[in-house]
């Protein structure tokens, strides 16, 4: 939209990102996603689709996004956090990634599409399935030529291949949920037979929890027949096990896969080489080298900035001073010796109470700006806004300054003076003066609306002011 040359450009993009976090409203995602692909150019191939959407997903917004998908030439599907009304799509034909015939890449994030996925995709090589928050108890993949396969979840699905998986080279198997005694037993056959389906896998990665499952059963093992034929690599992976709380019982963490686990894995595989994931460790002392290069970077940036400030032309130096509020302009004043008198000569001066932790602190702010500016400078533009109990001495010394300095636009925001005083008697004080100069002039405070008339008569002025606004808190 910046650019009339450039509106056209996203219609022909090969990847679509749809992601409901840019957005407050779930059903402004919804409408803008109904716009992407109608307004999409449709000659043009589809490459890559990202589609995350939280909250209960409706039916016709799921089928929108998958009926558009399928025409295309879809390589990587990548889908989070969808979770579809109860019973909208859930339907025993349903079948919502069946269609894609030239998907390679599937990545499926907490999809609640019932408790049955089923996928047919002959060129599909990369299968990920993230059920952190949902339950699948039934997988059913007709993929061919499917080579990586990783699943985390709370359960283990039931999974059913056609074809047997003769190409799958790795396999990720991770147990995240919490069960009790229970379950444990039914958990247990459940990877069972999950790992007997991906039995041509060349290399198999097991969380911690996993393995810890597996051993819970040692006489179980002992009489079920390894899954493996072909096994070459056998990876224990801890990296994340040290968060991981999963049954009731506490028990002791071992660094080493129990000898009758590994045995159960590699009885038909003896010369597959066994790997132990360790977590990153933190090294002290590179960490500190890396605070102290990190240190010295900000310094080179810090003088690299200073050498660009001073190589400014004056009078653009002097510009991007006055587009900045008054504390951000002396602050950055105090990056260059050549830019320290600069913010004393500003015609616009924004004295904001936001930027500051107390309103002494403010305070003492303002004073030092009125003290320490260039009293021969021009003042075109006055903002001063404060929140809390004003002194009218406080304000009628700004008040006075401005007018002192041939101020143009002034505008004061004051929700209430001390003692609680907010009546016409507190405001004449600080207005009754004459200015040759102002043009208009803002007012807001909790002063009541009827009083505005007797309010403006005191600000006398050589030219009607053009615009005077009262208005309330």
């Amino acid at each position: 939209m910046l650019s009339k040359r450039w509106l056209s450009l996203w219609t022909s993009t090969p990847v679509l990102h749809l992601n409901y976090i840019a957005f407050r409203k779930l059903h402004a995602f919804d409408r803008f996603v109904d716009k992407v692909l109608r307004l999409r150019d449709q000659s043009v191939k589809l490459n890559t689709l990202t589609f995350a959407r939280g909250g209960v997903s409706s039916a016709k917004i799921l089928k929108d996004v998958l009926n558009y998908a399928s025409p295309m030439a879809l390589t990587t599907w990548n889908s989070s956090s969808t979770n579809p009304e109860a019973g909208a799509i859930i339907e025993n034909d349903f079948k919502p990634f069946s269609g894609f015939p030239m998907l390679e890449k599937l990545v499926l994030n907490d999809c609640r599409l019932g408790g049955t996925l089923s996928v047919e995709a002959t060129k599909l090589s990369d299968l990920t399935i993230s059920c952190h928050h949902s339950i699948l108890n039934r997988c059913e993949l007709t993929t061919p030529n499917l080579r990586f396969f990783e699943f985390t979840g709370s359960n283990f699905p039931l999974l059913q291949t056609h074809d047997d998986l003769p190409l799958l080279e790795k396999a990720v198997i991770d147990f995240d949920g919490f069960r009790s005694r229970v379950l444990e037993k039914r958990n247990f056959d459940d990877l069972v037979t999950l790992l007997g389906a991906l039995h041509n896998a060349k290399s198999v990665t097991l969380s911690f929890s996993t393995v810890d499952l597996l051993g819970l059963f040692s006489d179980k093992l002992e009489i079920v027949n390894s899954p493996f034929c072909g096994l070459k690599y056998l990876n224990l992976d801890l990296r994340y096990f040290l968060g991981r709380t999963i049954f009731e019982e506490p028990r002791r963490w071992s660094f080493e896969m129990p000898e009758v686990v590994k045995d159960y894995l590699l009885h038909k595989s003896r010369e597959a080489k066994f790997t132990v994931i360790h977590p990153v460790r933190i090294n002290m002392a590179d960490t500190k080298t890396n605070i102290q290069e990190n240190k010295e970077k900000r310094r080179r940036m810090i003088e690299d900035g200073r050498l660009r400030l001073d190589n400014l032309p004056k009078s653009l130096q002097f510009h991007n001073l006055t587009l900045l509020d008054t504390k951000k302009a002396v602050q950055i004043s105090m990056l260059s010796k050549q830019w320290l008198p600069l913010w004393t000569s500003k015609p616009v001066l924004h004295l904001n109470c936001s930027d500051f932790r107390c309103v002494d602190d403010f305070d003492k702010f303002v004073n030092h700006v009125l003290r320490h500016r260039d009293h021969s400078a021009e003042l075109n533009t006055l903002t001063f806004t404060r929140r809390g109990f004003s002194s009218r001495n406080f304000v009628k010394k700004v008040l006075d300054y401005a007018i002192s300095h041939g101020v143009n636009h002034l505008k004061l925001s004051i929700k209430c003076f001390e003692n609680d005083s907010c009546d016409i008697k507190s405001w004449n004080n600080c207005l009754h003066t004459s200015s040759n100069s102002l043009k208009t002039l803002k007012l807001k405070s909790q002063c009541r609306a009827n009083e505005k008339s007797n309010l403006i008569a005191n600000v006398s002025t050589t030219e009607s002011v053009p615009c005077v606004l009262l208005s309330s808190y």
